[in-house]
């Protein structure tokens, strides 16, 4: 089994409708949804979830207000002030707000009485889904859940366990924007990655940040340039960039306005405008990195 995943620097290269544009190119696949803290692969991909699963995030500090004697100890050690003392007297109790814990576990060992336990929490769940395609990950984060690494671990993890179960050749993970955790996660044990940018500044600027990233995954690394007609001088820089850096360019793509008529209708250009010039580059794309993977 090969994986793909396709990465930008930033945020807005189109990033996600070239994966679910690729999703119909390179053939059946399990596709993952890897940009957790705001995924959106299915909005264009018709599938239907047949499994959910409540996603367990770090351990939080739970107070038993039963066995708290109100001490304080808890609250004055707490470096992220996440343990407030509340009431007076005999009602005096330590309260924790979990979304400013980070799980340290520093209050459970200092309190007295017994009365903290360090609890998993559901911070949101990951689903499932049939598509014509295959099968899709993705998954839901309920504000302002952490550890996003951890789940597109997991995603890519159950991904390739089922693309081993349904005997499918490839999967195929739509990464997250920028250089940060998930990010790395989703490079790790990736066969080829994709990078999609821009002319604009800021996608030449992040587009060396992110080959740094893949070379340092020891991950080779082909791009697209998107909206590559959208400014000349910076498409030339780009390309001499990705030439530099011994990157192959796989495709040019202009702006087409079959790309943001299909998104209103949350389907891929490829399939409701095959001769689109989006299409007709994609393909060309996908077929050489079909080559390249061996597929």
């Amino acid at each position: 089994m090969k994986e793909l995943v396709v990465l930008s620097g930033k945020g807005g290269t189109g990033k996600t409708v070239v994966t679910a544009s690729l999703l119909e190119v390179l053939g059946p696949s399990v596709a993952a949804d890897c940009d957790v803290d705001a995924s959106n692969l299915r909005l264009m991909v018709e599938s239907t979830i047949e499994r959910s699963t409540p996603y367990l995030s770090m351990r939080k500090a739970r107070v038993d207000l039963e066995l708290c004697d109100g001490c304080g100890r808890c609250a004055k050690s707490c470096a992220f002030s996440a343990i407030t003392m509340v009431g007076s007297g005999p009602d005096r109790k330590a309260l924790c707000d979990p979304d400013a814990c980070e799980g340290c576990g520093l209050c459970q060992r200092l309190c007295r009485s017994s009365a903290i336990e360090m609890v998993e929490v559901i911070a949101g769940e990951w689903m499932v889904s049939r598509s014509a395609q295959g099968w899709v990950l993705d998954a839901y984060l309920e504000p302002p859940a952490q550890n996003t690494g951890r789940l597109v671990s997991l995603l890519k993890a159950e991904g390739r366990a089922l693309a081993k179960e349904k005997d499918l050749p490839l999967m195929v993970v739509d990464g997250p924007p920028g250089i940060a955790c998930p990010a790395i996660a989703s490079l790790s044990g990736a066969n080829l990655c994709l990078l999609v940018t821009e002319p604009t500044l800021s996608g030449l600027h992040d587009l060396g940040r992110i080959i740094g990233l893949a070379r340092s995954r020891h991950v080779p690394c082909v791009a697209i340039l998107n909206r590559s007609d959208l400014c000349p001088k910076l498409a030339v820089e780009a390309e001499e960039e990705l030439e530099a850096e011994g990157v192959p360019l796989m495709a040019r793509i202009p702006c087409d306005e079959s790309v943001p008529k299909s998104l209103a209708i949350g389907h891929p250009p490829t399939r409701l405008y095959p001769d689109s010039p989006f299409s007709r580059n994609l393909r060309h794309a996908g077929e050489g990195i079909r080559s390249m993977l061996g597929l």
